[in-house]
């Protein structure tokens, strides 16, 4: 593959060539500059520690030569002007279609090219050249503002037919690229048999840090006894149950208003080994069942626990209210970071210890008892949540996350009547894809329940990006 610079359109149908066109670039006077990172610093006496923000947008020159008849010269600038203006006019004016790149890539480079912004040509006094165009000459200077990264031209894909909308796990692998993938699409389907529309979703995105083999996303909080991972306190007991996930749940009985400690799991009760493959950052979500006619809190807490002296652990979001009718639903109650710290391999064997705790609390109401059957960890690093979307197999109405090439996230579902698309409002946080291997963690109910068994299907399109050379 030939040496390419150019400006064209996000098609590729229209191109002005900067290499071997009526304007080319002088020799070394182009330096492609990377984007610089922008952070926020907490000093201390000998050191900092930096707080990332983002990556600046890349001002950038290259003197272009032109050595042609008047009119030609002429018929290149406004070219290349051109370019310029409808690349302006995409980022003002929404309703324009297509936005506008500078391509760069060397022979033996896959082809990339970078989001332009905005950009002027000016013409430099310089000997031997005017831009009177005298002697059929010019020399231009083309500064021009980009987006930080360098954008393959073509996508990758990753996808799961069926994934369950219980922390069901898509594995994703060998994502190309020096910084985070731009995830241009994603969609969210069900398969059939499914309870009921969806309209919510949690779904969120880990790097792989020490590894994903061995991570788990669903947490039984039934008696370890019972094939869980719970420790059970005060009046709480692993129960059968044939609608939750491992055959039982620890059903809460409450004899007093006072806030408990129910239930806690350990990390070394989930699994038998690799406890770093689950370091990162996580929304814990619960899968609850309450009476009809009761009204409870829940408390979220995290740390490392001691099964000898049985300590509180650290509160880990705030109170939540639960107080629905006899049904199975997701409640979100906070955000935990395993190992809590910065991870380094001094952990070893003590991630054993992690634990994640639930705290409970009656309120109001005649009934005494609420059951939880597990918790999810959704990763919270790129993460997303919607309780308003239509998802359902009728009519394949979906939900849909589109990243622009500007980075700006639409997030799109039908409406409650399968009207045309209609904005979700999610919470969307750095909705990215992670270079190399990473996993994406779902789960998803309908407006009245959450069912074990339902399943739907993932699909994600994603244009892996580089600093500088691909």
């Amino acid at each position: 593959m030939a040496d390419i610079l150019r400006l064209s359109n996000i098609s590729r149908t229209s191109n002005v060539d900067l290499l071997t066109g009526t304007l080319q670039l002088q020799d070394r006077t182009w330096q492609p500059r990377t984007a610089a990172v922008k952070s926020e610093y907490t000093h201390s006496a000998y050191g900092a520690q930096p707080d990332f923000e983002y990556y600046d947008v890349v001002t950038d020159q290259l003197d272009l030569v032109g050595s042609d008849t008047s009119s030609n010269l002429r018929t290149g600038v406004q070219d290349i002007e051109e370019m310029l203006e409808e690349a302006r006019r995409w980022h003002a004016n929404p309703s324009t279609e297509e936005s506008r790149w500078i391509e760069w890539y060397v022979d033996g480079e896959g082809a990339k090219r970078s989001l332009l912004y905005q950009g002027a040509l000016q013409f430099p006094a310089n000997v031997g050249m005017s831009a009177m165009l005298q002697d059929g000459k010019v020399l231009a200077r083309l500064a021009h503002t980009r987006h930080p990264f360098w954008e393959s031209v073509t996508s990758g894909t990753a996808f799961d037919t069926d994934i369950s909308c219980m922390g069901g796990i898509l594995s994703i692998s060998n994502v190309e690229g020096t910084v985070p993938a731009r995830i241009n699409l994603s969609r969210f389907l069900v398969n059939s048999g499914i309870s009921g529309t969806i309209t919510e979703l949690w779904a969120g995105i880990r790097e792989e840090n020490q590894g994903t083999a061995s991570f788990v996303a669903t947490w039984e909080a039934e008696a370890i006894a019972d094939g869980g991972a719970g420790i059970l306190f005060n009046s709480t007991t692993s129960v059968a149950d044939a609608d939750c996930s491992n055959g039982y749940k620890a059903r809460i009985t409450f004899s007093t208003t006072t806030m408990l400690k129910r239930i806690v799991m350990r990390l070394g009760d989930v699994v038998g080994s690799n406890y770093d493959h689950f370091v990162g950052r996580y929304t814990v979500l619960a899968r609850v069942k309450t009476s009809a006619d009761i009204t409870v809190l829940l408390r979220l807490r995290a740390g490392y626990y001691n099964t000898t002296t049985s300590p509180d652990l650290a509160p880990a979001g705030e109170y939540v209210q639960i107080s629905d009718a006899d049904t199975w639903k997701l409640y979100a109650l906070g955000t935990v970071d395993i190992p809590g710290a910065r991870f380094h391999s001094g952990y070893g064997s003590t991630l054993t210890q992690y634990a994640i705790q639930i705290d409970a609390q009656k309120v109001t109401g005649a009934d005494t008892t609420i059951a939880i059957d597990n918790i999810i960890l959704i990763p919270n690093t790129h993460f997303f949540h919607t309780d308003n979307t239509y998802v359902a197999y009728v009519a394949n109405r979906e939900l849909r996350l589109i990243t622009v090439e500007n980075d700006e996230v639409l997030t799109l579902t039908h409406g409650a009547s399968a009207e045309p698309f209609i904005d979700t409002g999610a919470d969307v946080t750095d909705w990215y894809l992670p270079t190399g291997n990473s996993i994406l963690v779902l789960a998803a109910q309908t407006a009245t329940a959450h069912d074990e068994d339902d399943t739907g299907q993932v699909y994600l399109g994603y244009y892996p990006r580089w600093l500088s050379f691909r």
